[in-house]
């Protein structure tokens, strides 16, 4: 797991190896720092940050074994 610092604040990302490559996984709450109001981009750092992330989880799965976030994603993908 790594972290991003976004707004003097961190994030966990965890990159997973999916069929098509590695993809970052972040959580819900670095989403929800990265947008306004009306889901334009807060800055072009954010937009950045955005454009590297695969795929946002809810807190609690951020922590499962990189298996089980696989399979998280890929569930709520369907």
């Amino acid at each position: 797991m790594r972290t991003i610092l976004f707004n003097g604040a961190y994030y966990p990302v965890v990159d997973i190896l999916f069929p098509d490559g590695e993809r970052a996984i972040a959580t819900w709450s670095l989403c929800d720092v990265l947008f306004t109001e009306d889901n334009g981009y807060v800055s072009s750092e954010a937009q950045n940050i955005d454009e590297g992330i695969y795929f946002f989880v809810n807190e609690n799965h951020i922590r499962l074994s990189n298996t089980e976030l696989s399979l998280e994603v890929l569930r709520q993908m369907i």
